[in-house]
């Protein structure tokens, strides 16, 4: 498809910012992900090993898990997800294979030990999704493994690899406001719908023959090995950051180049009328931010993104402070929710 700028003003219309509250136990590197509540605000910060609640204010009520050796605490978690039906928080670490499952206040309800290691995953009612799994009771070396509530046992298991795991240490899956699933497979082209056990190929990205195809890596055997089919051309692929509002599966991709600047592309594929725009630049309002980095789409489908005001330059804190004006460059990271036109939609 053709090239486009996203224009944040054609396309949006700033609805409100919410400022996450700043005190030191609250501060965020970056937002990995983020599930927004009716009453809440959960921020998962993957750099600062950190889970936050904060109320739908944005007023910090308490950091979920506790950090440390001793028994039931972390030492980093590698994914959360938030399951809005049991108002549940699971999160994995990997170092013990441990998932650990906390309510909103704070409480750890329960703590599976798992068969297998793992960076990313998503539940469902009757297991877990896991992704970039590594050796250990994975005989097969699957990537992808559908597995009990338990995680003990693999009711099924998808690319498979000789020796090498293509290891993302990024969530590899989504859902949509109706509990649909997806997977994207790292270095791929390619958005998964997951059905019960099963994975169905959904979307493609086809870029006129830049894409990598999976069968090229399934042999490979060293990271090296890896390094050069990705370095041997300009793939595009490497899917991350999907969300879906209404009709439209929001998603970003990259080309592969190691070694040279990588550019990025926003993808929106409006599946009733099949229509897909691909944007490669942004135009922000006089003040506002760069907005390319989307964090989730609330029930009344608004997007949702995160300003870090420590990033801003003098014109644009001016700007924010015309409508928030305790803010400064120190103040913790606030959240922007736009509504969407319906060019986009």
């Amino acid at each position: 498809g053709k090239l486009h700028t996203f224009d944040i003003e054609l396309f949006t219309d700033l609805v409100r910012f919410i400022p996450l509250e700043t005190k030191n136990e609250s501060l965020i590197v970056s937002i990995s992900k983020l599930y927004i509540e009716d009453d809440f605000i959960i921020v998962f910060d993957r750099q600062n090993k950190n889970i936050l609640l904060f109320n739908k204010n944005g007023s910090f009520i308490r950091k979920i898990g506790e950090k440390g050796n001793g028994p039931l605490q972390y030492l980093e978690f590698n994914d959360i997800y938030y399951n809005s039906n049991t108002k549940e928080i699971y999160a994995f670490e990997r170092y013990q294979n441990k998932m650990y499952v906390y309510s909103l206040n704070g409480d750890i309800t329960q703590v599976i030990d798992s068969n297998f290691s793992f960076n990313s995953f998503i539940k469902t009612e009757k297991g877990f999704w896991i992704y970039s799994c590594f050796k250990n009771n994975n005989p097969n070396n699957f990537n992808l493994i559908y597995t009990d509530e338990k995680l003990q046992k693999i009711k099924n298991g998808f690319f498979p690899q000789k020796n090498f795991v293509n290891i993302a240490n990024e969530t590899c899956f989504s859902e949509d406001q109706e509990d649909n699933k997806y997977f994207f497979y790292p270095s791929s082209n390619i958005i998964y719908r997951l059905e019960n056990d099963k994975v169905e190929p959904f979307i493609e990205v086809n870029f006129e023959g830049r894409n990598l195809p999976y069968e090229k890596i399934l042999d490979v055997e060293t990271i090296s090995d890896y390094d050069k089919i990705i370095n041997s051309k300009n793939y595009i692929g490497f899917i991350q950051n999907l969300h879906v509002s209404k009709n439209t599966y929001i998603f970003n991709c990259s080309e592969s180049n190691l070694n040279k600047p990588i550019k990025s592309f926003q993808i929106y594929f409006n599946t009733k009328k099949q229509e897909v725009s691909v944007y490669d630049s942004y135009r922000n309002v006089d003040g506002s931010p760069s907005l390319n980095n989307l964090l989730g789409v609330t029930d009344s489908n608004e997007f949702v993104f995160a300003i870090n005001p420590g990033n801003l330059v003098e014109y644009e804190i001016d700007e924010i402070k015309k409508t928030l004006p305790s803010i400064s460059y120190d103040s913790n990271q606030i959240l922007a929710f736009y509504n969407i036109k319906n060019d986009i939609e």
